[in-house]
């Protein structure tokens, strides 16, 4: 059964500091949604208050119609992967696979045949007896990711997942992104990334955070930004620049696309081929 993820005027604050700002967003059940931005926009934080390791001060978070606000992590039923892999290294590739199994009393023969099927799912079965170290970046992120599909989770969350790989190992494991999502409808995800291209690559729409002048993140618009018609902005002139900057221009929504606003700073796009239609915000 698919399972949606909602926030509702979620706000997250660190003592005085507000890092997330009533935050409202909906990622259907089903789809890829990314949260694309700089840092310091809020985009781990709101992954955060879905997976329970931080809670909000304000609002309430929904997975399906379950309201998890004050769930702790272990019984909201996700899956997550981050940057570094988290893979145990003194354990094997299946007993790294095996540990959410575990540690959630799932019968034994259950667990044998779930490792299986998750390492299966991503192409890690025949590495299964080897130790992390000796596995490359791309293998480890894939363990890593076979560990959260071996719970059969309704929500997957990534939190830049590749931004420790190399090029060629990230456009290798952007094509096993691709693929999982196409074997795997019923899963939502929640995929946070600085990278334009990541999130044009795997997500079905695109949430784009931006920053306040006094450093605070604005909330994302309800629904996100589908990816639009590339815009041509000029950048603000400069103190040493007499000329004025023309009009912001863009081309015609598609048909797939939903118009979003711009950020209230300093949003701007350089210009690129057609066939690249994102508009980025950078602040």
């Amino acid at each position: 059964m698919s399972t949606g993820i909602r926030f509702d005027g979620v706000t997250v604050a660190y003592g005085r500091t507000v890092v997330l700002d009533s935050l409202d967003l909906t990622v259907e059940p089903g789809e890829v949604m990314a949260l694309l931005g700089p840092s310091g926009s809020g985009k781990t934080t709101a992954l955060r208050a879905v997976a329970g390791f931080v809670q909000p001060v304000a609002g309430r978070v929904f997975i399906g119609d379950r309201d998890v606000t004050d769930l702790p992590p272990h019984r909201r039923g996700i899956g997550m992967v981050v940057q570094q892999y988290a893979l145990f290294p003194h354990m094997r590739v299946d007993a790294n696979v095996a540990f959410g199994l575990k540690a959630r009393k799932t019968p034994r023969e259950e667990v044998a045949a779930r490792v299986t099927e998750a390492l299966e799912t991503t192409g890690m079965a025949p590495y299964a007896k080897r130790y992390p170290r000796e596995l490359s970046g791309g293998q480890q992120q894939r363990v890593a990711i076979a560990r959260a599909l071996a719970i059969r989770p309704g929500v997957l969350l990534f939190d830049e997942p590749l931004s420790a790989l190399d090029a060629q190992l990230r456009s290798g494991m952007l094509a096993e992104l691709a693929r999982l999502h196409r074997d795997l409808p019923d899963v939502s995800m929640l995929y946070v990334t600085h990278d334009q291209a990541e999130a044009l690559t795997l997500a079905d729409r695109i949430a784009v955070a931006s920053c306040r002048s006094h450093g605070r993140p604005s909330p994302l618009p309800p629904g996100g930004f589908r990816p639009g018609p590339w815009c041509s902005r000029p950048s603000p002139p400069s103190a040493s620049s007499s000329s004025t900057p023309s009009p912001s221009s863009c081309g015609s929504p598609s048909p797939r696309t939903a118009a979003g606003t711009d950020s209230p700073r300093t949003q701007r796009c350089s210009p690129r081929p057609p066939s690249m239609t994102p508009c980025a915000t950078r602040c």
